[in-house]
C-alpha cells in the first residue's frame, strides 16, 4: 500500500512539473512575441506622429517603412521569444549562446531571402502573404533551433511539432483573412504564433517520448 501511495505521489508530482513547464514555455514565448510586436508597433506609431496629417494610409506601411517594420518585428520577437524560452527552462536549454546565434543568422538569411519578394510585390494581398510566410518560417525556425540545441532526443519531436504548428498557423492565418486584410493584423498575429509554437512543440514532445517509452521499454 505504501509503495502504491509513493508511486502515485511521484506520478502526481511529475504531472505537476510537466504542467508548470508547459506554462513556463508558453508564457515565455508569448512574452517574447508581445515584446517584438510592441517594438514594431512603437515604430508604426512613430510613423503616425511623423505624418503631418496624423493619418496613416496604406502607403505609409509600404516600401522601405514596411521592410523596416518586418525586420524589427521578426528579429525582436523571435530572438526575445527564444531568449525567454531558454531562460525559462535552463535544464533543457543549456546552449544559450549557440542557440541565439543560430536564430540570429537564420533570421538574417530569411529576411534577405524574402527581400526580393517584398520589393517585387505589386499587390497588398501578395505582400501580406509573403509577410505571413516570412514570419511563420522565421519564428518556427528559431523555435526549432532551440529544440535541436537542446539535444538529439528533442530534435525529432521538435521537427514534428514545428511542422504541425506551421500547418495549424497557416490554416488560422488564412481562415481569419489576414492575407487580404492589413499590415496591422499581420503584426498582431506574431504573439499568437509564439503562443501556439511552444504549446504544440511541448505536446508533441510528450507524445513522442511516451510512444518511445512504450516501444523501447
Amino acid at each position: 500500500m505504501s509503495s502504491t501511495h509513493t508511486h502515485t505521489r511521484k506520478k502526481n508530482k511529475r504531472n505537476e512539473d510537466l504542467l508548470k513547464t508547459f506554462f513556463k514555455h508558453t508564457i515565455a514565448c508569448t512574452a517574447g512575441g508581445l515584446l517584438g510586436t510592441a517594438i514594431a508597433l512603437s515604430f508604426m506609431v512613430g510613423l503616425l506622429y511623423a505624418n503631418t496629417s496624423n493619418t496613416l494610409t496604406s502607403e505609409d506601411f509600404s516600401g522601405t517603412s514596411l521592410l523596416v517594420i518586418i525586420f524589427i518585428l521578426s528579429f525582436s520577437a523571435n530572438l526575445s521569444a527564444v531568449y525567454f524560452l531558454l531562460k525559462a527552462d535552463k535544464e533543457k536549454y543549456i546552449y544559450t549562446k549557440h542557440t541565439l546565434q543560430a536564430a540570429f543568422y537564420l533570421n538574417i538569411f530569411l529576411f534577405i531571402t524574402a527581400l526580393p519578394f517584398y520589393l517585387l510585390s505589386s499587390t497588398q494581398s501578395f505582400t501580406l502573404t509573403i509577410i505571413g510566410i516570412h514570419l511563420f518560417l522565421s519564428a518556427s525556425g528559431s523555435a526549432l533551433f532551440a529544440e535541436i540545441f537542446a539535444g538529439v532526443k528533442y530534435a525529432v519531436s521538435g521537427v514534428i511539432g514545428v511542422s504541425i504548428s506551421q500547418i495549424l498557423l497557416i490554416l488560422i492565418y488564412i481562415g481569419i483573412g489576414a492575407p487580404s486584410s492589413n499590415t496591422m493584423v499581420t503584426v498582431l498575429f506574431t504573439p499568437f504564433i509564439w503562443m501556439i509554437l511552444p504549446m504544440v512543440i511541448f505536446g508533441t514532445e510528450r507524445i513522442y517520448f511516451a510512444i518511445n517509452s512504450k516501444i523501447f521499454k
